[in-house]
């Protein structure tokens, strides 16, 4: 997926692309990729946020490091969507307390 992500984006296809994300509007379908820590089919939580603006993802990545290196927890970011925020997650056994700049939605999980 990597690398059809990064061929929508960039070069030649990058005006395009770009024109047509401005004008999605409620994209409801979306791939995320996990960005840090580990997959869990035990995840109780949720917590959906977007990235601050102005925030490098390397800082963003780091500032969640203390979260993501616990067992069970991962950090998903949205790939390929047409859509608003949130653009990232993290999903774990516990609820994660973020900082309120990333407007934090927690979501409880429940195994159908």
């Amino acid at each position: 997926m990597d690398v059809l992500n990064a061929a929508a984006v960039s070069g030649a296809r990058a005006v395009s692309h770009d024109a047509v994300a401005g004008m999605a509007a409620d994209g409801v379908g979306k791939l995320f990729k996990l960005a840090a820590g580990e997959h869990s089919s035990n995840a109780g939580f949720e917590v959906r946020f977007s990235k601050p603006a102005g925030m490098k993802y390397a800082d963003l990545y780091a500032l969640l490091q203390p979260f993501t290196a616990v067992p069970g927890v991962g950090l998903w970011r949205r790939m390929m969507v047409l859509g608003p925020p949130p653009e990232f997650c993290v999903v774990g056994p516990s609820d994660v307390a973020l900082p309120d700049e990333m407007r934090p939605e927690v979501f409880r999980r429940e195994p159908i």
